[in-house]
């Protein structure tokens, strides 16, 4: 992988280590019921786009903000690509290979204001994996 790394089982693209960014990480997610949204979410491989704020302390770690509620450009959205019954290390990869070189394009649409031209780009790089917009 170029972009992406592999961070506690998860890809993750993040253009800088600090300060506010853009991030995207590919997952695999249990799925089940979203008390948040009312809806059941589904059981696969999830993609998500979501401005961060991260912070460096003085002994080194680094802590993230978020935003939970707000407009999608302020909080983010979640993608939901391929369903999974079990979590395939494998499958994971082969999502984070289709996604790494777009990632760093992905990110600087979003940062500009076009969500909407982000999300379409990844819907065109997993096109073949029927991509929909999880609960």
């Amino acid at each position: 992988m170029k972009f992406l790394k592999l961070e506690r089982g998860r890809w993750i693209f993040r253009p800088q280590e600090e300060g506010s960014t853009v991030e995207i990480e590919i997952y695999y997610t249990l799925g089940g019921m979203n008390y948040l949204s009312g809806r059941a979410s589904p059981r696969g491989v999830g993609v998500s786009i979501r401005p961060v704020k991260l912070e460096r302390s003085e002994r080194g770690s680094i802590s993230r903000s978020y935003v939970l509620l707000g407009s999608q450009q302020e909080s983010g959205v979640r993608l939901h690509v391929l369903d999974l019954a079990r979590k395939s290390e494998r499958r994971l990869a082969r999502v984070a290979e289709m996604i790494d070189l777009d990632a760093p394009v992905v990110a600087s649409l979003w940062q500009e204001g076009a969500t909407d031209k982000a999300i379409e780009r990844l819907q065109t790089v997993l096109g073949s994996l029927g991509m929909k917009r999880a609960a």
